[in-house]
């Protein structure tokens, strides 16, 4: 709860606390990444997003947020690879998609980019009109702003292709 209430000290406390009497509570670990991350201490947040990893590693938003983390550092390749984890587990395809579109925007390859944003409109992510101003606002996508394809690119998510 106090991470949600965002007392990061207390919630360190409780967090840390919480692992030292079991340390394979992996939502303790998960959230301390969490906790760890939001404060910019990535190298610590991937640590204990490597621990709830080895301890569910199935739960495809413990891939994400390290993957987030990751590209953060700018390490797009384990970026890459967690996001692609995700992908594959299932649970959110469009937001690992959108995620993944990160990744390549990072890299300034617009192709890739486009078609993962393709496949998070297939997987749902953009039925939300709310995700188009968080596209709008992405810094891995804001040197294609005023761009013509990438624009062309938002009008198809927001109403379909052309005929």
């Amino acid at each position: 709860m106090r991470y949600y209430l965002e007392k990061n000290d207390e919630a360190y406390k409780d967090l840390m606390k919480t692992i030292l009497l079991d340390p394979k509570d992996e939502n303790a670990q998960y959230y301390l990444g969490k906790l760890l991350y939001r404060q910019k201490k990535y190298p610590k947040a991937i640590q204990f997003y490597d621990n709830a990893i080895s301890l569910a590693s199935d739960r495809p938003e413990i891939y994400i947020d390290r993957g987030v983390c990751y590209l953060d550092m700018k390490n797009i390749e384990e970026a890459r690879n967690d996001f692609f984890k995700a992908f594959q587990l299932g649970q959110d395809k469009g937001y690992a998609a959108y995620q993944l579109a990160r990744t390549y925007g990072a890299e300034s390859m617009k192709n890739n980019a486009f078609n993962y944003l393709r496949d998070a409109k297939k997987y749902g992510l953009f039925n939300d009109i709310n995700n188009f101003s968080v596209l709008a606002s992405d810094k891995y996508f804001e040197e294609w702003a005023k761009d013509k394809d990438f624009y062309e690119l938002v009008q198809e998510l927001k109403f379909g292709k052309k005929k």
